[in-house]
């Protein structure tokens, strides 16, 4: 046969589905005709739909070079980012987009590397305008197609995307509602008596994880053991790194402690619902595996109400779940119909922390702060602004104002922590401050510390500077409970306002900036006031952030009025009002 004939049963195999026996063919009409860019086009494609992406790069550059074409480049730049060949197929989409700019697949997908490689490449010239032009339109086809994997982005990326919520939602329910399994379980529910206490569920990945952070362990352990009932349910039944102490007190905090990483996923929705949980908080969200968890257990509904808590700072889109725990800074009345959950509203911050209960931190004198600056190599002459965040979460708009914030207070310094690859990050930031007419050594890399050594260094500093569109979480707890401000500014999503809703719930608003240069004067006045950081110091025993004790109680009466309200056939918003 000819390398033409050759050709043409190849591509009618690849088009009925058929991609190993369509290699066959094309590999034979690629050797007779080596420079037809259609036939190792195809071959390629057949060898990427077969998992074999390393053996398709070959032909799909020989199409590419042989014509001109950005759907041979796009297809190029999907197979280089499939193996691992990240700054290769940026370099490649980048040619994609110069020869067709409305291959918006291509720029979708050239957008999600760009975010994703940003704390390596540490480049923050991002273009959001064209992200939001290029979410719209895969937003729109998946929506018709029915498939996730026309969104390009999964919900933990598009979170690094400066949009509006709604297209986080559009994108979170095409993840978590389509394509989902029939379920084989219609399940009758328990529903809570008066007499009787409150059963709460927790599934987690890890409940060793949750003692290393701090932050739902003393929960656990806190609970009204006469009101609620607790079980966990362990999808990893322990971080390898909890030593066997570590193990029994989790075990004890949680009451029953049920380990599920040994069951076929399909039958642990019939286990949960066995143990009549009344409430399922999901504390794992749509990080990692997140997505395959919700449509292979969560969607099965195993407890009448469920409830996503912490995990993930945006709405699930899951129709599954009930309620989102935020508060009212976080998550604004006006902003509802950006979730498809009914919140939960915590009176104060919805982030929990255990802070006074871990670490026992006195807040340094005068003398003492000189003193522990200049064992750490900081300078007492200079003001120190700070910031926790990883290097993935700082945007233009950020690096401009701590530009600017750096040029107008001439004698002061910026830290930074380092985390992994900082030292590229390190070599971008320095040229940004040359460029800029300020000299690079104004900033410090210092090491990363365990929690309580970082808490005590963190009292050296005058100010944290938080970052704009994934502000700080658990970062900023620890910038106030070390006693020193923290300069928020809140974009349009809520992984943006999860500072502010901290500051909040410590009493402490006026932290809170309105655009870019109201941070930058902002910082200029709170990194000198004495007065903001005697009233963070008293925040630490007065604020409501800080009590442990009165946000469980909160927790519990938001659960159960959330468990009344299913009982009572209908889910609608809880507003938990100060206990």
């Amino acid at each position: 046969m000819t390398g033409e004939q050759l050709y043409f049963i190849g591509e009618k195999l690849l088009l009925e589905g058929r991609a190993s026996e369509a290699v066959a063919f094309l590999s034979k009409a690629a050797s007779l005709m080596p420079r037809d860019a259609f036939t190792h086009s195809n071959l390629a494609i057949s060898l990427h739909q077969l998992g074999r992406s390393k053996q398709a790069i070959p032909h799909f550059k020989m199409a590419a070079s042989t014509q001109l074409d950005s759907l041979y480049f796009a297809n190029l730049g999907q197979a280089l980012w499939s193996v691992g060949e990240i700054e290769e197929a940026i370099r490649v989409l980048e040619t994609t987009m110069r020869l067709d700019e409305n291959q918006f697949g291509s720029l979708a997908l050239l957008l999600q590397l760009e975010h994703y490689t940003a704390s390596i490449l540490s480049s923050w010239n991002r273009n959001y305008a064209r992200a939001r032009r290029a979410l719209h339109v895969v937003l729109g086809k998946a929506e018709v197609s029915g498939n996730p994997a026309d969104t390009v982005w999964t919900p933990s990326q598009i979170l690094l995307l400066d949009v509006d919520e709604e297209y986080v939602l559009k994108l979170c329910r095409i993840h978590t509602n389509r394509n989902l399994q029939p379920s084989l379980h219609r399940f009758r529910y328990v529903r809570p008596s008066g007499k009787k206490r409150l059963r709460v569920g927790y599934l987690s990945y890890s409940f060793g994880l949750g003692v290393r952070n701090g932050l739902m362990y003393h929960v656990f352990g806190s609970h009204n053991r006469s009101q609620v009932e607790i079980f966990g349910f362990a999808i990893r039944p322990h971080d390898d790194n909890a030593d066997d102490a570590e193990k029994a007190r989790v075990e004890k905090n949680v009451e029953h402690f049920v380990d599920i990483s040994r069951i076929e996923v399909s039958d642990i929705p019939a286990l949960i619902n066995s143990n009549n949980v009344h409430v399922l908080v999901d504390i794992c969200g749509l990080h990692a595996n997140g997505t395959m968890l919700y449509k292979s257990l969560l969607a099965f509904k195993p407890s009448a109400v469920q409830v996503a808590y912490m995990a993930f700072a945006a709405t699930t889109g899951a129709s599954y779940i009930d309620h989102l725990v935020t508060d009212k800074i976080t998550s604004p009345p006006d902003y509802r119909h950006h979730y498809s959950e009914s919140f939960i509203y915590m009176p104060n911050s919805y982030h929990v922390n255990s802070h006074k209960q871990r670490f026992k931190t006195n807040v340094f004198g005068e003398k003492e702060l000189v003193g522990r600056r200049s064992k750490e190599g900081l300078p007492n002459s200079s003001i120190i602004y700070c910031s926790y965040n990883q290097f993935f979460k700082i945007d233009k708009h950020i690096l401009r104002a701590w530009i600017d914030i750096l040029r107008r207070d001439e004698k002061s310094v910026l830290v930074l922590v380092k985390f992994l690859f900082h030292k590229q990050a390190e070599r971008n930031l320095r040229a940004a401050l040359r460029a800029n007419g300020i000299n690079a050594t104004r900033l410090i890399l210092a090491e990363k510390l365990k929690n309580q050594e970082h808490i005590l260094r963190s009292q050296l500093m005058h100010l944290h500077l938080d970052t704009r569109l994934q502000s700080g979480h658990t970062t900023t707890v620890d910038a106030l409970w070390s006693g020193i401000p923290v300069l928020v500014w809140p974009a349009r999503s809520m992984v943006s306002r999860a500072a502010a809703g901290i500051v909040h719930g410590a009493g402490l608003s006026w932290m809170i900036a309105r655009n870019g240069q109201d941070y930058v004067e902002a910082a200029m006045v709170l990194s000198r006031s004495k007065a903001a950081r005697m009233l963070v110091d008293a925040a630490r025993s007065s604020s409501s952030l800080f009590n442990l004790d009165k946000w469980v109680k909160d927790w519990e009466r938001s659960l159960k009025l959330a468990a009344d309200s299913q009982a009572g056939g209908s889910v609608r918003h809880i507003i938990a009002h100060n206990s």
